[in-house]
């Protein structure tokens, strides 16, 4: 008696192995729960290590005093091409916000 239900799990992995022809290479399936929140933390600290980097890097790179003043740069090609609307099309520029 106490084997049936044994016997019944036994039947129900069978008939879905035999259902499915992969699960005869592959086994049952698996939920691979520690597998998967173990990659996603790691992903999300390789994030997190990525972000932190560039949050200290855009201080010294970007503003008025930065290696790449884009206040100058921006003001510059609107003098020499008469307005923000000219200047756009041939400058490497992405934002052209509070120069008018």
């Amino acid at each position: 008696m106490a084997d049936e239900p044994r016997d019944a799990e036994e039947e129900a992995l069978l008939k879905s192995l035999r259902d499915d022809p992969l699960r005869r290479f592959i086994g049952p399936p698996r939920r691979y729960f520690l597998t998967r929140c173990l990659l996603l933390r790691l992903l999300g600290f390789i994030y997190f290590i990525g972000f932190y980097s560039l949050a200290c890097q855009l201080g010294p790179l970007i503003g008025h005093d930065g290696l790449l003043p884009a206040d100058r740069l921006l003001s510059r090609l609107i003098t020499g091409s008469g307005s923000p609307g000219a200047g756009a099309p041939g400058s490497h520029a992405v934002v052209w916000s509070g120069l008018d």
